[in-house]
């Protein structure tokens, strides 16, 4: 008899904790936890590329030597570089 007792005890317990407000207990919840830090952290990411890809650009532009392809191949890149996070980082916002 006891044992029946504990058991409903535990169940209701059990659901007691899962009918808390928690932010794991809805779909949403889940992927919206950490929102605020994942934005942050894609945001540092963006302004470290963006960064590092510009100082390629100017590295690259203001050298007084003749450009080879590879010279060209590399600022192309950098500029690609600068383009493709600014619009998955913004994209990610709506």
């Amino acid at each position: 008899m006891d044992s029946l007792h504990s058991s409903r005890q535990s169940t209701r317990r059990y659901d007691d904790v899962m009918s808390t407000e928690s932010p794991f207990n809805t779909t949403e919840g889940v992927y919206n936890y950490y929102k605020e830090e994942q934005m942050t952290f894609l945001y540092i990411l963006l302004v470290l590329i963006l960064v590092g890809n510009s100082l390629v650009v100017l590295a690259i532009t203001l050298t007084k030597s003749r450009k080879s392809r590879m010279h060209i191949f590399i600022l192309n890149l950098a500029i690609a570089g600068e383009s493709l996070p600014c619009l998955s980082v913004l994209s990610l916002e709506v």
